[in-house]
């Protein structure tokens, strides 16, 4: 590559639009999350089953103390993840640098710091609207407003010779905007959530029509109620998973949405359940 070199002027936005990205990667990445949260939903059902047993008089008023808490410690947590969100940008160490781009690599210069990296540290390069972002080896990123180049031929040209010296395989571009950043980041705990509230509704509307009501059962109904309804509550639970998985790769926003109005919509219709109103 021909040696190149940037003034490169950030702002906050300017930043953010690079975090987000690194974001997004982590956010695909994380497969700890959805263990935990089943390692808690086990752990919650075992108290529930403890508590029935122990209070059986007071069993409802806990477990609703229970739910309560944890929809409020969710709705809390899902609120203040969009802070994460360019927060980390310091002016007087993001806001100017030169960035070099030579044979030997790459390296950056600030006033208060030099970065440099070798070729083999490049992982990514991300193509959000307005914007080039390498990310490296370490979660490390530089971001390249689309202003440093005075015609699109001249930034095609180099992120061209980019790819020429990249020597990690799968050079990917992302475009996900902060905005997608910040849904995928809040994907997951939703999407289990309408996940979960749809088998179990599934589960109980299946197993109410396959069990006999008003007449003596046979032995083996409760089973076969049971049986049925496991089955098909498994069946929506895969089937919502790959429809999310979809949806989210295309738009983690409309995910979020839909996954949210799933959330409401069941828990409207447990509330007309529980307060008998249907």
């Amino acid at each position: 590559m021909n040696e190149q070199r940037f003034q490169v002027e950030l702002n906050r936005s300017d930043y953010s639009v690079g975090l987000a990205q690194l974001m997004g990667q982590l956010a695909q990445r994380d497969t700890a999350r959805q263990k935990m949260l089943f390692a808690r939903l086990v752990a919650y059902v075992v108290i529930l089953v403890v508590i029935t047993f122990a209070f059986p008089l007071s069993a409802m008023a806990i477990f609703s103390a229970i739910l309560l808490f944890w929809l409020a410690e969710f709705v809390v947590q899902s609120a203040f993840k969009t802070e994460l969100v360019g927060i980390s940008f310091e002016p007087e160490v993001h806001s100017r640098s030169e960035v070099e781009f030579s044979d030997a690599g790459i390296a950056e210069t600030g006033a208060s710091r030099t970065r440099r990296w070798g070729w083999n540290a490049l992982r990514r390069v991300h193509l959000p609207a307005g914007y080039l972002v390498l990310e490296f080896v370490g979660w490390d990123m530089i971001v390249l407003p689309d202003r440093l180049w005075s015609s699109a031929e001249q930034r095609s040209a180099f992120v061209a010779a980019l790819k020429s010296r990249q020597t990690v395989p799968d050079l990917a571009t992302a475009v996900a905007s902060p905005g997608e950043a910040v849904a995928r980041l809040k994907l997951v705990e939703p999407i289990l959530i309408a996940r979960l509230f749809l088998a179990a509704e599934v589960f109980q509307r299946i197993f109410d029509a396959l069990l006999p009501v008003g007449m003596r059962p046979d032995p083996n109904s409760g089973i076969i109620a049971l049986v049925g309804a496991f089955v098909v509550a498994a069946i929506i639970w895969w089937a919502s998973g790959r429809a999310f998985r979809w949806l989210a790769e295309r738009s983690p926003e409309k995910a979020l949405a839909v996954a949210w109005a799933v959330i409401v919509l069941m828990a409207a219709l447990f509330a007309l359940w529980f307060f008998q109103l249907v």
